[in-house]
């Protein structure tokens, strides 16, 4: 149960980010600091998935995942979907190429945050269990 918590508290807090990055900084700045908070956002999918993994793998596993999403857009089928707010939001609608690049600083930032988070809670599980000497 707890596993899986954080990552949907840090799902929300990404889409929450992306959201607001989009609103607040204007042209490209925006739209790829959006699209990097979706690749943090697929990290946290990624974690509610499978929450014992390596954030290495976890960070490949959601830029792979942005990047099909991404790909799916070449086929159409988004487009002809984009009359649904959800599936505009979760697929979007045409295929960008910086979208590419923009992604694996979003799922390599949640990556390293995720492996801080690791550190800091072996080092204070280790502080707590102290070696019999």
């Amino acid at each position: 149960m707890y596993a899986r918590r954080y990552p949907a508290i840090a799902a929300a807090a990404a889409v929450a980010a992306g959201a607001l990055i989009r609103l607040v900084l204007p042209g490209a700045l925006g739209s790829y600091g959006g699209t990097a908070a979706y690749g943090a956002a697929m990290y946290t999918a990624v974690l509610l998935v499978r929450p014992v993994v390596v954030p290495r793998r976890a960070a490949i596993v959601a830029t792979g995942a942005c990047w099909l999403v991404e790909g799916f857009q070449l086929t159409g089928i988004p487009r002809a979907w984009s009359g649904c707010a959800l599936s505009r939001w979760f697929l979007g609608v045409a295929f960008d190429w910086g979208d590419m690049g923009a992604y694996v600083p979003g799922a390599v930032c949640a990556g390293l945050i995720h492996l801080v988070v690791l550190v800091l809670a072996w080092r204070r599980v280790r502080d707590l269990n102290p070696r019999r000497a």
